[in-house]
């Protein structure tokens, strides 16, 4: 007989947590971290006690527990309440584990050592989707600062947003991919912040970054492109804004005095690929501008190519067959800084 589906008992003004399967020294780690974010922490040791217990706002599930296996506690505690907050943690996760933790539903995997950065950045209000799907629906917005680090953080915010909808691999490599390009043409031309914004509908998802530039010259870019058709009449495609007309559905560009809005789509198309764990770069979500730039321009002399996951290997296949669609965006260079 299943036992019965608990109700939050705590007043909504109080975040609880509920760690399960940490030890002491784990444990004693994990609630410092928490009260700094403002949770009080419940612990129990094992599985039966945490579905016994009244649902938290986020649960600390170890994979390794002495009464059954942590993911499918993660995937009962989703069931009883799709909205629930859940992080897994393991001392030493592999690559298989952390997919299987998202399968399960887990939004992110920490080793419990993890450094107070990460813990923060896991705890979020973005990153937990019981908070972040309340607050802001399917939705993501963020202010990116015109550094690398910058970036970096706005594009795992971007696939954690993704990975949470349910995105395919190859679609979350294709939409990180083309973001990081854009990004990367705002540093480069732009130089100031950018404003980044994320939904997803039933089949694709959409990306509207903005810069803070003055705008470009629509027609002279027109007249750009004109002077770089390659031998067949069509535009030469170049530089990071081709690369990200070959990797989505839909680019459109516009620019005035207020600046630069680049707004793309992705759609979902299901496949026979499935990942598996042997290749190089397994460990790689989305291929960065320069990493791309190496891909698609091979040393010859290389005594090896690299191996690429059935998702990668879909956006570079993109990249190497660009459209010849959309002569402005191949041609235009981002805001000018004011």
């Amino acid at each position: 007989m299943q036992a019965p589906t608990p109700h939050r008992s705590s007043p909504p003004s109080a975040r609880r947590a509920l760690v399960v399967g940490a030890d002491d020294v784990e444990l004693q780690a994990i609630r410092s971290h928490l009260g700094r974010v403002g949770y009080a922490a419940d612990a129990v040791d094992g599985c039966r006690r945490a579905l016994r217990s009244a649902l938290p706002d986020v649960a600390i599930v170890a994979l390794a527990l002495p009464d059954g296996r942590g993911l499918d506690l993660i995937k009962e505690l989703k069931r009883r309440s799709p909205e629930l907050a859940v992080l897994a943690i393991d001392g030493s996760p592999s690559y298989a584990e952390l997919r299987a933790a998202a399968a399960a539903g887990a939004s992110d995997l920490l080793i419990p050592n993890a450094d107070g950065a990460e813990w923060d950045r896991a705890l979020a209000p973005a990153a937990l989707p019981s908070m972040a799907n309340k607050e802001n629906g399917a939705r993501l917005e963020l202010v990116v600062a015109a550094t690398r680090e910058a970036h970096d953080a706005a594009l795992a915010e971007l696939l954690a947003f993704a990975m949470r909808g349910g995105c395919t691999p190859a679609v979350r490599a294709r939409l990180a991919t083309a973001a990081a390009e854009l990004l990367e043409n705002v540093r480069r031309h732009c130089g100031g912040s950018a404003e980044l914004r994320a939904s997803r509908t039933q089949d694709r998802l959409s990306l509207e970054l903005r810069d803070g530039g003055t705008g470009f010259d629509a027609p002279r870019a027109l007249i750009a492109a004109d002077a770089r058709l390659d031998e067949h009449g069509a535009p030469a495609p170049s530089g990071g804004l081709a690369r990200v007309q070959a990797l989505v559905e839909r680019f459109t560009l516009e620019s005035d005095v207020e600046g630069t809005r680049a707004h793309i789509e992705v759609e979902e198309h299901p496949g026979s690929f499935a990942d598996v764990d042997a290749y190089d770069l397994s460990d790689r979500d989305y291929l960065d501008p320069g990493t791309v730039q190496a891909l698609l321009q091979p040393n010859p002399e290389a005594a090896a190519q690299p191996h690429l996951s059935p998702a990668l290997s879909i956006v570079l296949g993109r990249l190497l067959s660009p459209r010849a669609e959309d002569v402005l965006a191949r041609a235009c260079l981002w805001s000018r800084a004011s």
